[in-house]
């Protein structure tokens, strides 16, 4: 404990001081010792006062302690984070309430891939506020493979789990109708693409070749995507896909199939994965300008 906020804190609520009140900023003092991570003097706080609306009490940002607590500590928790969130949690702290920027702490835990606190939030919370979406349209699930892309880490995957664990559902698709599938497809994340689909096939789910609104399976993003260097990821990638049974002869907006996309990028590995173990007569499949695998392959 620094600087003995305990004992101060406990002389001053001992000679009635009023812990409600907020400062210029909207803080009150439960804002600041869960932002710094003072579990003692939380805990003092939450003892001494009745009335437990306040532990849901905004700052001038719309943040309440349990928001400080979590966004304060990214991306590297303090150790003390854990318990002061417990705390607050235990005691009512409501994580449906959204900051100045629509977020919520649980899609700031799992932008921030914070695996511990992630857990311990989704322990506390309803279905409701794992999938619920923010101001851009992304649920916690999809905001944690966003990052991933930036800030990959073997991490990630615990997050995709526990989430998907605890009720994430991963069809619940963006405004562009691109669902979690997508999005693992799209940056050949083949780890969690499995427990995506994982989950699909024990829940009775037909996600695998779900179309986006240019008509785009999973299966046309991994191979056409640009967000991926070399071809390694993207076979693994692939090879998921085709394990659980996507379909390499759907065609897009454009008529374009997984075949086509694979004979325009001219890679004869994944065009090769693509045609064995498949019904060969597809082959000469023409796009919406007539054009074939082997023309785009040629050309």
């Amino acid at each position: 404990m620094k600087w003995g906020q305990e004992f101060a804190a406990k002389a001053l609520l001992g000679h009635g001081a009023d812990t409600t009140l907020s400062d210029k900023y909207g803080s009150t003092p439960l804002h600041y010792a869960a932002e710094n991570c003072w579990v003692d003097v939380a805990e003092y706080l939450l003892l001494n006062n009745n009335d437990r609306a306040h532990i849901n009490a905004q700052d001038d940002l719309k943040r309440t302690p349990l928001f400080r607590a979590v966004s304060m500590s990214k991306p590297s928790p303090d150790t003390q984070t854990i318990p002061m969130v417990r705390l607050l949690l235990q005691n009512g702290a409501d994580q449906t309430i959204r900051d100045e920027l629509k977020d919520t702490p649980l899609e700031i835990a799992a932008s921030y891939y914070m695996v511990e606190m992630v857990k311990l939030l989704v322990k506390f919370a309803n279905p409701v506020i794992i999938n619920a979406k923010n101001s851009q349209d992304k649920t916690p699930l999809r905001l944690v493979l966003e990052k991933s892309k930036e800030f990959f880490d073997p991490e990630i995957v615990q997050i995709v789990k526990t989430l998907i664990e605890n009720g994430a559902d991963p069809t619940i698709p963006d405004k562009y109708l691109d669902t979690a599938l997508h999005y693992a497809a799209q940056y050949s994340f083949a780890k969690n693409a499995e427990i995506i689909l994982n989950w699909a096939k024990l829940s009775g789910k037909r996600i695998i070749n779900a179309p986006n609104w240019q008509g785009k399976t999973a299966l046309h993003l991994a191979i056409h995507s640009t967000k991926v260097l070399g071809n390694d990821l993207r076979v693994e990638m692939i090879s998921v896909l085709l394990k659980y049974g996507a379909n390499r002869w759907i065609g897009d907006d454009l008529g374009m199939t997984p075949v086509h996309y694979a004979a325009q990028i001219s890679s004869i590995g994944i065009t090769k994965l693509l045609l064995q173990d498949t019904d060969l007569s597809y082959i000469n499949l023409q796009d919406l300008d007539l054009q074939t695998p082997l023309h785009l392959a040629v050309n």
